[in-house]
């Protein structure tokens, strides 16, 4: 999600085997310019200034007005002449420099008062700079009668500058195609259907000089419960992991801060309420064309300790996003950066699927301009926020500050959407990629039809298109993108047409419909009971078992014989053991689970904290556990910050262990206790 409004996006030179030039538009003394245009500014063609070559350049000095400065380059003298094949090229190769600020510098193809989706060129430099732009990324418009190239400032409600364009021709790059997405990165990414975004949560970095980070019951077992009962089939979990390390060799990750408890409690919801999760690194710290070559092994040592940590998580339900909205950076070097993190993931983990996006904060464009890396299980992101100043209007948060008011939709704006979901579905089958969106919304601000016909667009375009999506912020709604206008999420709380556009509150049909699960405790064994009725005759019940909730083992197998049916079965299970499930496999090989249900059939564990209050420097903890595991003991100040995090190795029995607490003020405490295999319990502490 962008905090700040600057957007850069560059075009990376593929890796060539060759490079041909197949129609020069304008260089040197050759050109097949026959006009120009300028809107809210002038274009004219000048020998001052510093052509990139030759003696003469294009100037292009404008004043954005409404967001917007444009000008063209006409080709067929106005209609009189003839359009011009760009299909048999490659790229669109030029040269630029110029804008300033936050100002972005835009292509389209225009073919009468046809155009094509819109291309960031790049963002402002003092330098001329060459960019190859592949033509793949111009969707909407047919590459065989391109009559005119029209440039646009943009990014910028107002804003003065000069832009300076040259050496533009037509060229083919020969490029080593990347390798298909696998099957199994395909049935990854057809399982996702619809997510959210655990927003302003794990990902809150702001919060971190206030000893506030992480607020701990932002997101709970209840919020995954709600959402999943409202339709969401997977959550994309942004964590500032980078922030939670050291900055200086070895980037040891500190493991004991609260953050990855919540993560570790996110997998368990994940797996209760049968949820995709994708574990994302975001906002970290800054990365750009100056240091990211300095950064690789930061970065790269970050993610092998995330892979060596969650590499036992399930890779059908588990995906890792390597690194969020890169920007200021340009898509040549960011790849060079994402595939140096993509091989240190792959040393220690091949099974999992990785989520990989372009730059400029993730945008289209600059998706569309990336070229996939050498991995066949890697999902393809984008985020989408455009019109911008539409979807962020009235933020506080922003730079500047509230943007105006703006209605949806204006002018082009629908027109202007579709191409960019075009150019990416075009993207992704050119390179057979898997693509989703990781990220779209829009701001409470902003009016509440104009919010409907948003959202109604956008899942409208990706849904038609098969791309699976995540919303960003459902929950919160001050300042923020929320759909649930009284914070209660329910059916009858949502915003009616979200409910509707979205998709949301309309049951599946499914594959089992159960009328009762049970785990009951029996001597050394627990019995599974279940009714259910079934939708598949050739299917198949399966009964799985977790000491954690989040590894899981199969230990029964149940073949249904009729249409409606009363199973039971009996899984003999050790004393640590406590989460069940249970799962339906259609003949077509895809699986539905029931939620998870507990039961601690030899769970006598039990704690006790004395003196309690504590008037000395320390008390005793009595932890009576069932087997010898790890005990994870986190004590919280009344205001949530954690002030203690140590870890026990518990003893099969009677546990005693002393809690220094010399240094903690008077007050009450609140002690939260996580043992190995997924028990917990909680104690009120006054320190007096």
């Amino acid at each position: 999600m962008r905090k700040t409004l600057y957007l850069l996006v560059f075009f990376s030179l593929f890796t060539s085997l060759h490079t041909s030039a197949a129609l020069i538009i304008y260089k040197g003394t050759q050109k097949i310019v026959t006009g120009t245009w300028g809107g809210n500014g002038t274009v004219a063609e000048v020998s001052t200034n510093s052509p990139y070559e030759g003696t003469q350049h294009y100037q292009f000095s404008y004043n954005v007005s409404s967001g917007w400065a444009g000008c063209g380059l006409n080709f067929d003298n106005w209609g009189a002449g003839p359009a011009i094949d760009f299909s048999t090229s490659t790229h669109l190769r030029l040269a630029y420099r110029g804008a300033s600020g936050s100002q972005i510098f835009r292509v389209k193809l225009k073919n009468g008062t046809n155009l094509s989706s819109v291309v960031d060129i790049g963002a402002p430099n003092t330098a001329y700079q060459v960019v190859d732009i592949p033509l793949s990324s111009f969707a909407g418009l047919s590459l065989s009668a391109i009559r005119e190239i029209n440039f646009e400032i943009a990014n910028v409600q107002t804003g003065t500058g000069t832009v300076f364009i040259d050496a533009i021709e037509l060229v083919n790059i020969t490029t080593t195609l990347p390798p298909p997405s696998s099957a199994a990165t395909w049935a990854r990414l057809n399982a996702m259907g619809k997510g959210f975004n655990t927003a302003n949560w794990l990902e809150a970095y702001w919060l971190q000089p206030f000893n506030a980070y992480p607020v701990v019951n932002d997101y709970t077992r209840a919020t995954f419960q709600a959402l999943k009962t409202a339709g969401f089939n997977n959550v994309r979990l942004p964590v500032i992991f980078e922030r939670l390390g050291s900055q200086s060799s070895p980037y040891t990750l500190n493991t004991n801060q609260t953050a990855f408890h919540l993560v570790d409690s996110a997998i368990l919801w994940a797996n209760t309420f049968n949820m995709k999760l994708i574990i994302v690194n975001h906002h970290g710290y800054e990365m750009n064309d100056g240091n990211f070559n300095a950064q690789i092994p930061r970065l790269c040592a970050v993610w092998k300790q995330l892979t060596q940590r969650y590499s036992y998580l399930d890779p059908n339900r588990f995906m890792f996003e390597i690194y969020n909205e890169p920007n200021n950076i340009t898509n040549a070097n960011w790849r060079t950066v994402a595939k140096n993190m993509v091989d240190t993931i792959r040393t220690y983990n091949t099974t999992h699927t990785l989520v990989v996006g372009g730059n400029g904060w993730n945008s289209m464009s600059g998706l569309t301009s990336f070229e996939p890396l050498n991995d066949n299980n890697i999902i393809y992101t984008f985020h989408c926020y455009e019109p911008y100043f539409f979807t962020h209007q009235g933020m506080s948060w922003t730079s500047p500050p509230n943007f105006a008011s703006r209605t949806f939709p204006l002018g082009s704006d629908v027109n202007d959407l579709r191409s960019a979901f075009t150019s990416i579905k075009q993207w992704s089958n050119t390179n057979s990629v898997a693509v989703f969106m990781g990220e779209f919304g829009v701001g409470t601000p902003a009016d509440a039809t104009s919010r409907c016909n948003y959202v109604d667009r956008i899942t409208h375009f990706s849904d038609s298109l098969s791309i699976p999506w995540t919303y960003w912020d459902v929950k919160n709604y001050a300042d923020a993108f929320g759909i649930f206008p009284s914070g209660v999420m329910s059916s009858s709380t949502i915003i009616t047409c979200f409910k509707t556009t979205m998709g949301l509150y309309v049951a599946p049909l499914p594959l089992m419909e159960l009328s009762s699960l049970e785990a009951n405790c029996e001597k050394n064994s627990v019995t599974i009971n279940w009714k259910a009725m079934v939708y598949e005759n050739n299917g198949l019940f399966v009964v799985e078992k977790s000491k954690n909730g989040k590894q899981w083992e199969t230990v029964q197998n149940v073949k249904p014989n009729t249409d409606r049916i009363d199973y039971e079965a009996v899984a003999k299970i050790s004393s640590t053991e406590k989460y069940f499930r249970l799962g339906f496999i259609a003949k077509d090989g895809s699986i539905e689970y029931s939620e998870v249900v507990t039961t601690d059939c030899q769970n006598n564990e039990s704690v006790a904290a004395y003196p309690n209050p504590v008037a000395a420097n320390s008390f005793n903890l009595e932890f009576v556990s069932n087997a010898a595991q790890e005990l994870q003991v986190s004590l919280y100040s009344m205001n949530g910050q954690l002030v203690l995090d140590e870890k026990f190795d518990l003893v099969n029995g009677k546990n005693t262990l002393p809690i220094e607490v010399q240094q903690l003020p008077k007050g009450i405490y609140h002690l939260r206790l996580l043992t190995e295999y997924g028990n917990t319990m909680a104690l009120k502490i006054v320190r007096e």
